[in-house]
């Protein structure tokens, strides 16, 4: 297969590139539109040939386009593709398609041709679509259409083309999304390095493959890391990096990528982070929920907010800490008056994309430190863009910078207890019942059948853990779940195996023995703070039904920390927060004196721990 590469310098948008293909004339037949942004592990071929025969039998149909199933809380939802989707459950036809506008009335003259119309609001677009070969002409024919969005509008209201019709193909099974802004790029991240896109993940895919280590930590070649560098969980490190660099104190990272040729150095600690590469950062700095560029620098003690963009090669600090959704740019923002003779050749210069930064000058030295470089990036908001509702919400989802995963932003040591998921968020969770309990009922008769539970609470496991993690992916899939559905679904059905024990001793054996066995895939799913609470929420909801099992539930509790799967300020945090009886279950005050042992003794070692740093630090 050969690939030609066409350039088009002055195309603004997707129309733009269409009609500059029409008008080279190298489209001849039918064609494959995908955005350069969008990760995904799905199979053309197939959709392709029945693309092709619904074209053959009808001349009038334009495209097929691909659709992802998300529910409404789903991370991979922004403003830019919350939409309300009207298909022809028949035929699978496009007969609506609605961008962050509720449906509110029905078009009754849908229903005059078809007996039923699916109006569904739990569809994202994968930004890939199968054309036909006519497509590029229409883009031609009206240069109104700027974007795709444009072009199905119009096709579905017969405005401008009559007798066109699109269809949809909803994946089952498989992964697509579109890194469109960072929201989305953090989303996407995570699922790659949890192997949601399998092969696409570090270790099979890419010019330069990485290591697959534990905890879904993965290391590309000639990394060194100190003796006193943690890799907590779901971190890929690029070649060429040191980190803990002089090994005098800690250095944690978790949830983050690490570009290639960074120096990290030691006392720091990187949380939900992305460092591109050659970034320099010093000794003692704090990040989270962070967006490094390439080649920025942070000098020591530098600490930056939740929701920071650092552009590239700006350098910051020392001893400076950087507010919450701070925008650092190495490059000026000038505002020039109309009407200045520079004008035209600003322009051309930002479109041909060779604007010069502007010379160093004199920067705020309180926002960014003594020795830094890099200036406040103010986004520049027309006005009449400012009134529209859309547009705001886009606005405000890309300046928060969800890097959050979908979780609870984690608040001020005052007000901890905030962050941690109330009833009603937690019911959200499972939007669909339907599916959740018919996956419960599934994922109990698997555990059922692969851990042979003995009558003394022993398992003889049938089968290896990884059969079993590909047969709960498959159930996810069949279900459309989300991995908080999974970790709810998986939690109550090991507490749910315990029902034919007699006694206390046999179920305490067989929590050990089965958190053991699954805890690689049960390790999978519990990653970020609200994969805890959900575990946690879903534990007391399953001993609230298997009431008889509390007495085990401090050797359930520890087997799950012992392993690695929950994790110990989490527990602490569920611990200590207040027991509501409007939200809580009626035995959460059980559970909390069952486990009081269990709690003194890590809140114990934690202090020896803490007491453990003081001293060395002082020595």
């Amino acid at each position: 297969m050969s690939i030609n590469t066409i350039a088009s310098p002055r195309a603004l948008s997707e129309g733009d590139v269409l009609r500059e293909v029409d008008r080279l004339g190298v489209i001849k037949n039918h064609f494959v539109l995908v955005s350069g942004d969008v990760v995904s592990n799905f199979q053309l071929a197939q959709v392709l040939e029945q693309h092709k025969a619904r074209y053959t039998k009808n001349r009038d149909t334009l495209m097929t386009m691909f659709l992802q199933r998300a529910m409404p809380n789903h991370r991979l939802r922004t403003g830019e593709n919350d939409l309300t989707i009207g298909i022809d459950p028949t035929t699978a036809q496009l007969l609506t398609y609605s961008n962050s506008e509720p449906v509110n009335e029905l078009a009754l003259s849908l229903f005059s041709e078809r007996e039923s119309v699916a109006y569904r609001y739990d569809l994202i677009d994968c930004h890939t679509a199968i054309c036909s070969p006519q497509v590029p002409m229409l883009f031609t024919d009206n240069f109104d259409y700027q974007e795709m969005f444009d072009f199905i509008r119009n096709v579905l209201q017969g405005d401008e083309i009559t007798a066109a019709e699109i269809y949809t193909h909803v994946l089952d099974g498989a992964y697509a999304a579109r890194a469109s802004n960072l929201t989305a790029y953090d989303a996407i991240s995570k699922d790659v390095i949890h192997r949601w896109t399998l092969p696409l993940v570090p270790d099979i895919f890419g010019p330069i493959l990485h290591r697959y280590k534990t905890t879904h930590n993965y290391i590309q070649d000639n990394v060194v890391l100190a003796r006193t560098c943690v890799l907590q969980r779901a971190v890929a490190v690029g070649h060429d990096t040191r980190v803990g660099i002089d090994g005098q104190a800690v250095t944690t990272i978790r949830d983050s990528v690490i570009g290639s040729s960074c120096r990290i150095g030691s006392g720091s600690s990187l949380d939900n982070a992305y460092v591109l590469n050659d970034c320099i950062i010093g000794n003692n700095c704090r990040l989270k929920k962070v967006f490094l560029g390439e080649g920025v620098q942070l000098l020591d003690n530098v600490e930056i907010g939740e929701g920071c963009v650092i552009g590239d090669r700006v350098v910051l600090g020392p001893n400076i800490t950087l507010k919450p959704n701070t925008k650092i740019s190495r490059a000026q923002v000038v505002e020039e008056e109309w009407g200045a003779d520079s004008d035209e050749e600003s322009d051309e210069d930002e479109a041909m994309g060779t604007g010069a930064e502007t010379p160093e000058g004199v920067y705020d030295v309180e926002l960014v430190g003594e020795q830094g470089r890099g200036y406040l990036w103010q986004d520049d908001i027309d006005e009449d863009e400012e009134d529209d509702a859309s547009f705001r919400q886009w606005q405000d989802n890309r300046a928060r910078l969800i890097l959050e995963d979908n979780e609870h932003a984690e608040n001020s040591e005052d007000d901890e207890d905030a962050s941690e998921l109330d009833a009603e968020e937690f019911e959200q969770v499972m939007l669909n019942q339907d599916d959740f309990q018919q996956f419960l009922d599934n994922m109990i008769a698997l555990l059922t059948e692969k851990l042979g539970v003995q009558s003394n609470g022993t398992i003889k496991p049938q089968g290896e853990t990884q059969d079993i993690a590909l047969e709960i992916t498959g159930m996810r899939s069949a279900h459309h779940l989300s991995p908080h559905d999974v970790v709810t679904g998986m939690t109550m059905a090991i507490i749910e195996q315990v029902g034919l024990l007699k006694n206390t001793g046999a179920m305490a054996t067989f929590f050990k023995g089965a958190i053991e066995f699954l805890a690689p895939i049960l390790g999978n799913f519990v990653t970020s703070q609200t994969d805890h609470d959900i575990m946690l929420r879903a534990l007391e909801d399953g001993f609230n039904q298997c009431q008889r099992a509390i007495p085990a539930f401090q050797i359930l509790l520890h087997s799950l920390y012992e392993e690695n799967v929950l994790a110990e300020e989490e527990i602490l945090r569920w611990h200590a927060r207040p027991t509501d009886p409007e939200i809580d279950v009626e035995i959460r005050p059980q559970l909390l004196k069952n486990v009081a042992e269990f709690i003194v003794w890590l809140e114990t070692a934690e202090s020896e721990e803490d007491s453990d740093e003081s001293d060395s630090d002082s020595d």
